[in-house]
C-alpha cells in the first residue's frame, strides 16, 4: 500500500509471532503497528480496497 512494506506475524525459530510492523520506503525506517489478537505463522495476507486481510 503506497510506500510501505508490511511484516505481519511469522515465526522466530521458537515461537509464532503476533507483531506487525511496516517499512516506510521513503524514510528508510521500520514503524511498529498494533499487534494481532492471535499469533500467526505460515499464513497468507492480501490487500483489498486499502484493507489488509490475514
Amino acid at each position: 500500500m503506497d510506500n510501505y512494506l508490511y511484516a505481519i506475524g511469522g515465526y522466530d525459530g521458537q515461537t509464532q509471532l503476533k507483531t506487525t510492523e511496516r517499512y516506510n520506503v521513503t524514510r528508510d525506517m521500520w514503524e511498529p503497528m498494533a499487534s494481532m489478537n492471535q499469533c500467526r505463522s505460515a499464513h497468507g495476507v492480501t490487500v483489498y480496497q486499502c484493507k489488509i486481510y490475514v
